[in-house]
């Protein structure tokens, strides 16, 4: 082996005086003449680069301020109040919340709403619309009540122009008319939406600039101009970008105006870049030694290092070398025998922590794993996933096929991008989330549902919908659990509260029966345990009750908190959210559970569990400051709730809050005389339909902003 690396040191010696020798002028002829040669066409490709990004980003201006318009159009055109108001022309509501709305706080031009024969409604110019240009454009098929968006000519001005129909949010083939609004293409509307340091923009219309510039307007009044021209006038260049019309008519030019300068500024840079190339020559000799020592010379002594640093350790290391020559090919020999025993190596470590039919990490790592976490003591969020009625699958079908549904499974975590997964047993699974963002872990939970509940499996078609589903409990170290097995502990009692209460559900907060989540507030923590035992009782005639509470109370407080509640409401809201339906002990765990619909006269019955809450409650003088959440929590916004039918403010702020979360969550949640539950979306939507009837509008939109939901 040294013989060897005596040879090639004396070989490589020799090459490298002959290579220097053969190379010493060769980069000062070639640099320079490909220097002088490349001169002018790199100034001239530079010059048309430039040109080129500034007329990209002078179309991209106006695109997106045209995008800009129809996203604020498409908003308004698709408000349900919008559909009805046109449709029966309220033109006090349209000149309010349209025509005068739109101008005044967006800046537009232009205004109107028409009715779907194409006739005004109403507009904020007067006249505009009947003008004899405006009835033109409307000839063109492409602006007939459908959602268009082009530029115009509207004597002589050039426009933007956005056109959407009304529909309904219900039904979307439903439109009672249609929203125009126009923004003049001006001098003002140039400088605020198209511009560019060190440039002029400009446009041109009707053989008249926007701009006044009367070098240029004399210059053009001679001159026929093609798409993309250039041609320089006093010291500027100008460059002429079309703007068409969605048939590809011609209306406008834009100009910019780029100073002459600006390419002198860049011929100076480009003489530098020569000035720097021969400076780089005249450092070439030294560099010379330097490339021989590092890239020759101390890689053979590299190589002597590893060589005999491999007999200390008995490891393969790799050697660092990468080149064409004899040792470059040495080194490429030896690091690939290391590379692969060091897979042989990897493999057999990872036999040894990842699961075999999944290749996930397998139990033995998630403990080991889940020590080192709680030992660096940074936070993390831990999910513990259950596959529903999987060990009855595995029961039910051959085991070849229950291997497949678990790969599948493991397939699915590991396409959501989990940051690490292990498989735990047969129907368990947990994820290690490495921040402390509950929400988005609960979020990921969902995603795996979903991918779980679209599977393809053996035996799928034969079982009854969505048999094979998940369940998860999600707690966070150190917040929730300070020790690895409390927060085993916590996880799996969440989970299990989740499967008890019904299938696919994620418990991913505490419980009031945890402990000490609630004893935030110092004002309440005298009569704490009246509140558990409460509770308690709650739980044991309806565990739906208790888990709705707990979800209401977490809206709550969440609008709470992004309505900038002092601390003394904030207290109210939360004991008040929890014990909203204490009067429902009155109605007894039948009525409370009974599967079916209700008659009149139960639900006249439970009509008065607000007013049953305020009698149980009422002796206790720590809870008065409640009461008024419990007693009000059902009255709507527009007088037509219960027990009292009061409306709008005259409703306590803290009873509007729970009435909007109570809502939320007894629309996504199963109950047993219902065996279906909304979606997130089809229950935001039910909000924002009984936004202003049932539900104060501000409060909906607080919680709809609210990224905890």
């Amino acid at each position: 082996m040294l013989n060897r690396y005596r040879h090639l040191h004396k070989k490589i010696s020799h090459k490298l005086f002959i290579f220097l020798i053969l190379t010493s002028f060769i980069p000062i002829i070639s640099l320079v003449n490909v220097t002088k040669i490349s001169m002018e066409n790199q100034l001239g490709q530079y010059k048309q680069k430039e040109i080129n990004h500034y007329q990209e980003h002078f179309l991209f201006n106006l695109r997106k301020y045209q995008d800009h318009i129809n996203l604020i159009v498409y908003d308004y055109s698709y408000w349900e109040e919008s559909y009805e108001k046109t449709a029966t022309e309220d033109i006090e509501w349209l000149k309010y919340n349209i025509v005068d709305w739109l101008p005044s706080h967006f800046n537009f031009s232009y205004t109107a709403v028409i009715n779907p024969s194409g006739s005004l409604l109403l507009e904020n110019i007067e006249g505009f619309y009947n003008i004899t240009s405006m009835i033109e454009v409307f000839e063109n098929t492409n602006f007939k009540l459908q959602n268009t968006s082009d530029f115009i000519l509207l004597n002589d001005e050039l426009y933007m122009m956005t056109l959407q129909p009304i529909k309904s949010e219900e039904n979307n083939n439903l439109i009672s008319g249609s929203i125009i609004v126009l923004e003049k293409i001006d001098e003002a509307f140039l400088l605020e939406h198209i511009s560019f340091p060190n440039l002029t923009t400009n446009m041109y219309v009707n053989a008249r600039l926007v701009k006044s510039n009367p070098n240029l307007e004399k210059h053009l009044e001679n001159t026929f101009i093609n798409d993309f021209d250039n041609h320089l006038l006093e010291g500027s260049l100008y460059h002429y970008i079309p703007i068409k019309n969605l048939n590809g008519d011609l209306l406008a030019y834009g100009i910019l105006e780029i100073p002459y300068g600006f390419y002198r500024q860049a011929f100076n840079t480009l003489k530098g870049y020569q000035i720097s190339t021969f400076l780089l020559v005249l450092v070439f000799f030294t560099l010379a030694y330097y490339f021989m020592k590092k890239y020759l010379l101390d890689p053979i002594n590299h190589a002597r290092e590893v060589i005999t640093e491999i007999k200390l350790t008995k490891k393969p290391i790799p050697i660092n070398i990468y080149s064409d020559d004899e040792i470059g090919e040495l080194a490429l020999s030896f690091n690939e025998l290391a590379l692969e025993i060091n897979k042989q190596h990897e493999h057999l470590k990872k036999l040894a922590l990842t699961d075999d039919i999944t290749s996930l990490y397998n139990s033995r790592y998630f403990s080991e794993y889940l020590d080192g976490k709680i030992q660096l003591e940074k936070t993390f969020i831990l999910a513990i996933l259950e596959i529903n009625f999987m060990k009855s699958y595995i029961n039910l079908f051959k085991r070849n096929e229950a291997d497949c549904l678990l790969k599948e499974i493991g397939n699915a975590i590991e396409d959501l991008e989990a940051p690490i997964a292990f498989r735990l047993s047969d129907a368990t699974f947990a994820v290690i989330f490495n921040n402390n963002d509950i929400s988005y872990a609960t979020k990921w939970v969902k995603q795996f549902q979903k991918s779980i509940n679209l599977l393809n499996f053996e035996g799928k078609a034969h079982l009854p919908p969505d048999l094979i589903s998940v369940s998860a409990g999600i707690s966070a170290f150190p917040k929730e659990a300070k020790s690895k097995d409390l927060l085993l502990k916590l996880t799996e009692e969440k989970l299990h509260n989740a499967k008890a209460f019904t299938l696919q559900q994620i418990g991913s907060y505490f419980s009031i029966l945890h402990g000490n989540l609630y004893r935030d507030f110092n004002s309440y923590e005298d009569i704490y345990s009246i509140i558990r035992i409460l509770l308690s009782v709650i739980h044991s005639m309806d565990q739906y009750t208790l888990f709705h509470s707990e979800n209401v109370t977490r809206y709550a407080l969440e609008i709470g908190m992004k309505l900038s509640l002092p601390l003394h409401q904030m207290e109210e809201l939360k004991y008040g959210a929890l014990l909203h339906d204490i009067g429902k002990l009155q109605l007894g765990s039948v009525l409370l559970n009974k599967v079916g619909k209700l008659t009149e006269e139960e639900i006249e019955h439970i009509k008065l569990h607000p007013l049953h809450g305020v009698n149980i409650l009422c002796s206790i003088p720590k809870l008065q400051d409640i009461l008024p959440i419990i007693k009000h929590h059902h009255e709507w916004y527009n007088g037509e709730g219960y027990p009292y039918g009061l409306k709008e403010t005259d409703i306590p702020l803290l009873a509007r809050i729970v009435s909007v979360a109570d809502a939320y969550d007894s629309m996504t949640t199963r109950r047993p005389y219902r065996s279906y539950s909304k979606t997130h979306e089809e229950a935001i939507s039910e909000l924002l339909r009984c936004s202003g009837t049932q539900f104060d509008p501000e409060v909906v939109d607080v919680f709809i902003k609210s990224a905890s939901i």
